[in-house]
């Protein structure tokens, strides 16, 4: 499947769908040349992998959203973006507000259903492998955590000297 084509065929269905013209498969399948076959296929693409509550209306004799509020996912994110984000949760958590926590936590589910699976492999590895402890430092170096997240995710061992203050 030509990935470019089936974003545009995705990227059509959402616009008109979103328009509210109530489109039904044979409008795709003339505009894009294509198998019905192919667009049922995009159909339960936008359903199970985006999440999207496409509903059919007999009445209307085509597609629209359930909810009105939904959007097609774009949000992309570094794997530093994806660590800053883990740490907010645990300083969310840290600060005893079971409701803040949730809506934090509901977030993230949200986030994590489109992401990569190699990024979400990386973020089980380091959250199963890490504890956050106490309040931040005052002034974080950015360089030593990407050298943790990057032995946490080489399964190397990471020896640690403290030392005193001043």
């Amino acid at each position: 499947m030509n990935a470019k084509n089936h974003l545009e065929r995705i990227l059509y269905i959402d616009t008109a769908i979103r328009n509210k013209v109530y489109p039904a498969k044979k409008r795709f399948v003339e505009h894009f040349e294509v198998s019905a076959k192919t667009i049922e296929r995009d159909f339960e693409y936008l359903r199970e992998r985006l999440g999207a509550p496409l509903e059919y209306s007999n009445e209307r004799r085509g597609y629209y959203y359930s909810d009105e509020n939904y959007f097609l996912p774009s949000l992309t994110f570094s794997e530093d973006e994806l660590f800053a984000l883990s740490l907010s949760l645990e300083t969310v958590n840290s600060l005893g507000s079971p409701e803040l926590t949730q809506s934090l936590s509901d977030g993230f589910d949200k986030i994590f259903k489109f992401l990569p699976d190699r990024v979400k492999r990386d973020l089980d590895i380091i959250s199963s492998r890490s504890l956050y402890v106490g309040p931040p430092p005052a002034k974080m170096n950015v360089e030593v955590w990407r050298k943790l997240i990057k032995a946490i995710i080489m399964n190397s061992v990471i020896n640690i000297s403290y030392k005193a203050p001043g």
